[in-house]
């Protein structure tokens, strides 16, 4: 809230004597309601969202599973795990590190004055916590570039696409595992998109709070507090795209499935029978 309401006190600065606002090229409208111009930038970050999600998934997920095997996972066995399907939706905070790496992306660009001019009015930019809009308008980029990242990862988990280091533990004391393609992506996008965050927001606070002096500090220190909730605000946007996974399930399984057959993963593997396989091997083979 401190950042939404911070952001409506900047709008308001922008308006001019016919009471119309200008605030970005992305949004050619120079005279319109805020009230307008906030439910534009929130539809196409639902509709950004969506794209990454659905389209971006379908290029990115066979890419990335073809990547694991071909580069990663060299010695690795991999195969399908059946799942049952249930009807319980529980990806309603599933947006949440997507819109996390989001922000990170906006704030790093946001700090490039001659990116920055290119998505917001200098106007703005020039006006106390200009930067801090500039971060949504560049969440409405970056957020379907996250969420296509994170939903390729999606692809691979649903559609239960295993791995196991079994055959390259068989002469190492090292346990045997057995993991998912998709979860090994999605802890590498996580991990990432934490400490990234971490660093742009920093770097970001230096410029917009420790940096500064006067009249302008109070202001820029609530906004720049607000955005650790901007992740969480925005992950609500991302919910539609997620239904719409949730409700493309069987047919993006069965997508994922024939490209991991092109590439010789048809076996099923379950972890009890993997389990049950280690009990087999001799001392000499660990």
């Amino acid at each position: 809230m401190l950042f939404l309401g911070g952001l409506i006190r900047l709008i308001m600065s922008t308006q001019d004597a016919e009471g119309g606002v200008y605030l970005t090229p992305l949004i050619p409208i120079k005279k319109a309601d805020l009230g307008f111009i906030f439910s534009i930038i929130f539809f196409i970050i639902i509709i950004t969202n969506i794209i990454g999600a659905v389209l971006v998934g379908y290029i990115l997920g066979p890419v990335f599973l073809y990547v694991h095997k071909k580069i990663i996972g060299k010695k690795m066995i991999y195969g399908v795990q059946e799942r049952p399907k249930t009807n319980v939706f529980k990806g309603t905070l599933k947006a949440f590190f997507p819109n996390l790496m989001a922000t990170g992306f906006a704030l790093w660009l946001i700090e490039s004055e001659d990116i920055a001019k290119m998505f917001v009015v200098e106007s703005v930019l020039n006006s106390v916590g200009g930067y801090m809009y500039g971060i949504v308008v560049m969440i409405m980029i970056t957020s379907g570039i996250s969420m296509g990242l994170f939903s390729s990862g999606w692809f691979l988990n649903d559609s239960g696409i295993v791995f196991t280091n079994k055959e390259k533990k068989k002469l190492s004391t090292e346990p045997i595992e057995v993991r998912s393609v998709g979860g090994w992506f999605q802890n590498f996008l996580k991990g990432y998109a934490g400490i990234s965050v971490i660093y742009a927001f920093y770097i970001f606070m230096w410029r917009q709070v420790f940096s500064v002096e006067g009249s302008d500090l109070f202001p820029n220190m609530l906004g720049s507090i607000g955005i650790l909730f901007v992740p969480i605000f925005f992950s609500l946007l991302g919910l539609p795209a997620i239904i719409i996974l949730d409700k493309t399930l069987d047919k993006r399984k069965n997508y994922m499935l024939k490209f991991a057959k092109k590439l010789g993963i048809v076996e099923t593997m379950d972890l009890t029978i993997t389990l049950s396989d280690l009990n087999k091997l001799t001392p000499q083979e660990y």
